[in-house]
């Protein structure tokens, strides 16, 4: 691939992640905004950066790497040019489990913020159920755009030549869980003097079909290795090695950085390895957008339903509406009637006043019965009955209201929302088919 192109092609990835997660936050007119106000949970919100898990033993080059990755490309006219953003060289004594990531502004956290930086790591220490490991964490912020890196988050974990007993917090278990749980992608670190507990310890890690399929070994510093033979021979004992205690494919890479080679006619796979980690985060990027296309079909099928629901409500209520106005009118006739009787009962209504005909049939009701009181009863009883069903009819009608214009509202953005994953989709496809196109020539 032609580095233009793949520089063209990374940037379009994250782009296409960066739109991903401004459509999820987007105020009140983001995807977890509306899901709200549908009344739907949609799935934890994909993350922006993919997590790279670094394994192997002290002084294997986990931390040079990281430098390697974070700096400028090897120029051979300025050979050593390299940031030294994480200690190399010196066996650790002080086994931390450092996350390092692209930021604005260098700085290093500790624990404490460290924690609070990224919540998420809550989780990890939860399920590790190890409660040490909260004062073993530390983040370093870089100013980097190198490569991938805005996207990536390094997980640089303590030497695994020290037994879990000898380790100031459960080390095994924290890395159980970031194999398993939080990585996207898996690095181990060989050496030409790596160990079997070492082997041992990082089958056990990806043994899962998802561990197999994210995890690459790197034999690294073959550069140390100055005759071919010799090279030949640390490359078939450590695939053999593997291969005694993993069933499944795997692959290996031999890697050096460059800016501290001491021999560069050894062969470098260090360019392959960046291409894994680029094709994890174009992998990534499609994983979120099909996330979010699939979150914004759920909820516009949920709006939807619920306007149908809207509609058929709508229809039965105007089928009743002319019930109800017949309703209204006899209680009304009933209240009218109830205190014209009252009015009578009380003698504020002379009989004698009235005509002939409705004198004659006042009197005859009031000959029935003398209990005006029953009817004046009835009436101020159908008076109240007839307000609080009015109002109990009108209140669901007012909020019907509302809502509805809260759903249109949603189904409007969403709708905007699912024409920005069809433009990012239809990018998406063309750049792998510019990407695709240039592999053929």
């Amino acid at each position: 691939m032609r580095p233009e192109l793949d520089s063209f092609s990374l940037q379009n990835t994250q782009n296409l992640l960066k739109s991903v997660q401004d459509c999820y936050d987007n105020g009140n007119n983001g995807v977890a905004q509306i899901a709200k106000i549908i009344g739907k949970r949609t799935r934890p919100r994909p993350t922006e950066k993919i997590h790279v898990l670094l394994l192997g033993d002290s002084s294997s080059g986990k931390s040079s790497f990281v430098n390697y990755y974070c700096s400028k490309p090897y120029d051979s006219a300025n050979p050593k040019d390299m940031d030294h953003i994480l200690e190399t060289g010196v066996r650790s004594t002080t086994q931390t489990l450092t996350f390092i990531e692209s930021a604005p502004c260098r700085e290093t956290l500790n624990a404490a913020s460290s924690l609070q930086h990224c919540p998420g790591l809550h989780t990890m220490v939860n399920a590790v159920d190890d409660p040490r490991l909260e004062r073993y964490i530390s983040t370093e912020l870089v100013v980097s755009t190198e490569r991938s890196f805005p996207n990536i988050v390094f997980a640089d974990t303590p030497g695994l030549l020290l037994s879990n007993a000898e380790q100031p917090f459960d080390v095994h278990r924290t890395l159980k869980y970031l194999a398993e749980e939080w990585s996207d992608l898996i690095l181990c670190f060989l050496s030409f003097d790596t160990n079997s507990h070492t082997i041992d310890l990082i089958s056990n890690l990806c043994r899962s079909s998802a561990g197999q399929r994210k995890t690459h070994f790197l034999l690294n510093r073959t550069d140390q290795v100055h005759d071919d033979f010799d090279h030949i021979s640390l490359v078939v004992q450590t695939t053999q090695n593997l291969a005694s205690v993993l069933d499944h494919r795997f692959n290996v890479y031999t890697t050096f950085v460059p800016q501290l080679a001491t021999n560069h006619r050894t062969h470098n796979a260090i360019s392959v390895v960046e291409r894994v980690i680029d094709r994890t985060v174009r992998e990534h990027s499609q994983r979120c957008l099909s996330q979010l296309e699939a979150d914004i079909d759920r909820l516009t099928d949920a709006a939807d339903a619920e306007l149908g629901v809207h509609a058929v409500g709508e229809r039965r209520r105007a089928a009743w509406a002319r019930v109800r106005g017949v309703v209204l009118l006899v209680g009304v006739l009933v209240v009218a009637l109830g205190v014209f009787l009252a009015a009578v009962h009380l003698k504020t209504l002379p009989i004698g006043a009235l005509p002939g005909w409705a004198a004659g049939g006042v009197g005859r009701v009031l000959g029935l019965s003398r209990s005006i009181q029953i009817y004046t009863a009835a009436g101020v009883t159908g008076l109240l009955g007839l307000a609080v069903g009015v109002s109990c009819l009108a209140a669901p009608a007012v909020a019907s209201k509302v809502r509805l214009s809260r759903l249109d509202w949603a189904v409007e953005s969403l709708s905007e929302h699912q024409a920005t994953t069809e433009s990012l989709r239809r990018g998406l496809v063309s750049d792998g088919l510019g990407v695709a196109v240039d592999q053929g020539q």
